[in-house]
């Protein structure tokens, strides 16, 4: 698309209309419906809303939801599995010794550690943009996409 390259070699990136965040239980998928919502009405609503705007459907970018883990372990990580990482991946392994313990234990093994709590949410995001350097067409779309009901939690 030619104003997609050209928003690319002028060096205009493109205007975030909206953005849907959350931060997901792993263990429950809890919270994870929110920013798949708002990528759903986006994928049915623009249509309408280039229409409105008069402007090419085209100009529109959707961010699928994307997910990003706080721990790549997980607090399921096992011994086991610590063997098959690379050295200098194994040396980085937070281990602590805790009452009652002749050997340290990984730090993510803990259950009560902010470890192992990251190590079982992700933070996930939905995003709208629009190619163009007009303001005032970005700023009809942020206010009519502002308006659309919120994604459902």
């Amino acid at each position: 698309m030619e104003r997609l390259g050209q928003s690319i070699v002028y060096r205009h990136p493109p205007t975030l209309i909206r953005e849907e965040n959350e931060l997901v239980d792993l263990t429950t998928n809890k919270g994870s419906s929110s920013c798949h919502s708002f990528f759903e009405a986006c994928r049915y609503r623009i249509p309408q809303l280039a229409n409105e705007l008069k402007i090419d459907l085209r100009l529109f970018l959707i961010v699928e939801p994307k997910r990003i883990t706080l721990e790549d372990r997980g607090s399921k990580f096992t011994a086991e599995g610590a063997r098959k990482l690379q050295p200098s991946q194994q040396e980085e392994i937070v281990k602590i010794f805790v009452r009652d313990s002749a050997e340290p234990i990984p730090l993510v093994d803990m259950p009560n550690s902010i470890t192992n709590i990251a190590a079982n949410h992700a933070y996930q995001f939905a995003r709208l943009y629009l190619v163009t350097q007009d303001e005032d067409i970005a700023k009809k779309a942020k206010k009519l996409v502002a308006q659309w009901p919120p994604a459902q939690a």
